[in-house]
């Protein structure tokens, strides 16, 4: 397939999927917001600003090296894959020690504490599905990450309504998170084993050490990035009401979900 059209056809699925994404994330947002008391959404954003601050530091900027390597060479994809994931796992107990201490630091309620514990194992689960999705992306197969986003998404809705028919709180909406990126894990192994290779684990440390360097610069300027968009939920915690937060946080989520909308033009064209 030429260049261009290949182009245009990857562009095309992640654009699909992501915007199937946009329109549930949306309206899982309104029957979030509609469903928690304001004091309690509040909490709910606050959470979310903390996970997703850290969850970056799992990630430190591996997806980029690895596309790319494999995209060069696809013979070592097995390679490449097994040393980025072992290295992200590694990666993934720094993530969890920044979020507990955080966590700790600026709230008493141990309610609080264990939601952000459960949405904390969600999203290690996530970013550890993204080597799946890097796969897909470096061999040009975009339209599995089409599919896995669709079937994520999916089940993430139904497990909100869910959620919210037997109402089951603010634990009962980390756990739809779990349910749903736990789904598109399953599903990302299943189709890079299908379609691609047999996924396995192999401490390759020359070459985790190798990637680690070469991504650690990209890293610093995500993790920079990722605070920009959520430090200001966090200070606004510690200096004002939940209500507050919970307002702010009704508001600033739309913006954050279309960020996304240009992220998957430049990943359709960054393996070429």
């Amino acid at each position: 397939m030429k260049t261009g059209l290949r182009v245009i056809k990857n562009s095309i699925s992640l654009m699909g999927g992501q915007g199937y994404g946009i329109m549930i994330n949306l309206l899982a947002t309104a029957i979030i917001a509609r469903y928690l008391p304001l004091e309690v959404f509040g909490d709910y954003g606050f959470i979310v600003a903390v996970c997703m601050t850290f969850s970056v530091v799992t990630d430190m900027g591996t997806n980029q090296i690895m596309i790319r390597e494999i995209a060069r060479d696809k013979d070592r994809s097995l390679e490449i894959f097994s040393s980025g994931f072992m290295l992200n796992v590694l990666l993934s107990f720094l993530t969890v020690g920044l979020i507990t201490v955080v966590i700790h630091l600026t709230t008493e309620s141990q309610h609080i504490i264990n939601a952000t514990y459960i949405l904390t194992i969600a999203i290690l689960i996530y970013m550890l599905g993204d080597n799946f999705d890097i796969v897909f992306k470096a061999h040009e197969q975009m339209k599995y990450n089409a599919y896995s986003k669709i079937i994520e998404e999916t089940m993430y809705i139904a497990a909100i309504i869910t959620v919210v028919m037997l109402d089951l709180g603010l634990y009962g909406i980390f756990f739809a998170y779990l349910f749903a990126y736990t789904t598109r894990f399953i599903v990302g192994y299943l189709f890079t084993r299908s379609k691609f290779f047999k996924p396995q684990l192999k401490w390759n440390l020359p070459v985790m050490k190798w990637i680690f360097r070469e991504s650690f610069p990209i890293g610093l300027s995500r993790i920079f990035r990722k605070t920009t968009f959520r430090i200001d939920t966090i200070l606004l915690k510690l200096l004002r009401t939940r209500a507050e937060v919970g307002v702010f946080h009704g508001v600033y989520r739309f913006i954050i979900i279309a960020i996304f909308i240009p992220r998957d033009i430049t990943d359709s064209v960054f393996p070429i």
